[in-house]
């Protein structure tokens, strides 16, 4: 029966060794046990071994019982099992195979860029290496990525179809078989039954919701340790190029700081970092300004998906800032709201026309909500608004759109 949770059970012992896997990663690769804790898990006989899967809400980490009780004799090896998979998924593996014509090779080209990075974790039974394959008289470079293996593996794997069908004539007369090296090869790429399953990768790339999510997860895991700077040169460029596009285009730290200071609303905090200028014992107390914002998110059809994509980086650091922040869906309507923490959505309510006055209505309705500022994110393409706000406004344009219609605050254009 599938299972969902990482915590320890003492009913299934398949849930308790994966719990006890996760926990032996935790003291020494914490950045993986953060991105596995965000999967969901299902112990079952889907898989013969362990696999990852793309679902709709997520990412569910498949494992066989007798595989990984069994198979798997020690711990060493079910940390590298899991490991694995999170590997996978660091590489986005799970989304690359519509671009690759023979599906076993990628699956074993896909396999020879992660086993390189399990250390110091012993590799699973029967896994598929660059040490197997120098076993067999072949030498790839190390740190490619896994276009480059498949590329290699497809060569050899056709070479060695070839002297399959080639003339085995001066060994049969010399009493020796032909099955030499290349056929050798042919039978370790054929694959194993003890090898990771990547029958449930996606067969597409991912659209940009699908991407976020991803993006969201490793980030997650960046937030909850400090060593991921440790990680083999490889992963650290896939991580840094993941936090690039990222990146906000906007300082929101001087920004918010500038909203605040003109909101006029604030209140008390105690704090032990201060004495009390009155009585000159702790705790004091410090002034701490409101910072409330409810964010116009512009899902009319003219804002495609690359730039929703940008308006939510966008988000997620003016949160990560400190915000306290309520989205505001709407087209030619307010179409939903609900408060952002963290988590970019699956997708957005609209796709219809643009008018900007329906979100200052709602917020004028609902002013008890008390927001310090209006951030409204849009292409811009829309008839000047007449509604006033009960609040600041700040206009944030993408980079192809126009601030020719705005009104009631500045405007800030992003660039491309």
């Amino acid at each position: 029966m599938p299972r969902n949770s990482w915590a320890t059970s003492d009913v299934n012992p398949t849930d308790d060794n994966i719990s006890r896997a996760v926990t032996q990663l935790l003291f020494k690769e914490p950045f993986f046990a953060h991105l596995l804790v965000n999967l969901s898990r299902e112990v079952s006989d889907r898989t013969q071994t362990i696999g990852l899967e793309k679902t709709q809400g997520g990412y569910n980490l498949i494992v066989y019982p007798e595989y990984f009780d069994k198979i798997l004799t020690s711990r060493e090896q079910r940390v590298a099992a899991i490991k694995h998979e999170a590997l996978h998924f660091v590489f986005s593996h799970v989304f690359r195979a519509e671009e690759y014509e023979n599906q076993e090779i990628y699956n074993l080209a896909a396999d020879l860029v992660v086993n390189q990075y399990l250390h110091p974790w012993p590799a699973p039974p029967d896994a598929f290496t660059l040490e197997l394959l120098n076993e067999m008289g072949v030498w790839l470079e190390r740190d490619e990525p896994v276009g480059y293996y498949y590329e290699k593996l497809l060569e050899i794997f056709e070479q060695s179809e070839c002297e399959g069908d080639g003339s085995g004539e001066g060994r049969e007369q010399d009493g020796e078989s032909d099955e030499g090296s290349g056929s050798k090869l042919q039978e370790a790429m054929s694959g194993s039954k003890r090898r990771g399953d990547h029958q449930f990768w996606a067969q597409r790339s991912p659209d940009d919701a699908e991407q976020n999510q991803h993006d969201d997860m490793l980030s997650q895991a960046i937030q909850r340790t400090e060593q991921w700077g440790d990680l083999p040169g490889p992963l650290q460029q896939l991580i840094n190029a993941m936090l690039e596009r990222r990146e906000p285009q906007v300082d929101w730290r001087r920004s918010l700081r500038l909203f605040a200071a003109s909101a006029g609303r604030t209140r008390v905090t105690h704090t032990m970092k201060r004495r009390s200028k009155r009585f000159g014992t702790r705790p004091g107390t410090r002034i701490k300004r409101y910072s409330r914002l409810a964010i116009a998110l512009d899902t009319s059809g003219s804002v495609d998906d690359d730039t929703l994509s940008t308006f939510f980086s966008e988000i997620h650091s003016i949160w990560k800032h400190g915000a306290e922040v309520v989205i505001i869906e709407c087209d030619a309507e307010v179409q939903r709201t609900y408060p952002y923490r963290g988590q970019t959505p699956q997708d957005v309510a609209g796709r219809g026309g643009t008018a900007f006055d329906p979100v200052f209505e709602h917020l004028n309705q609902n002013r008890h909500q008390q927001f310090d500022g209006c951030i409204y994110l849009t292409d811009g393409w829309a008839d000047t608004p007449a509604i006033r706000p009960p609040c600041k406004v700040l206009w944030v344009i993408c980079s192809d759109g126009t601030d020719d219609y705005v009104n009631f605050g500045p405007a800030i254009q992003l660039r491309d």
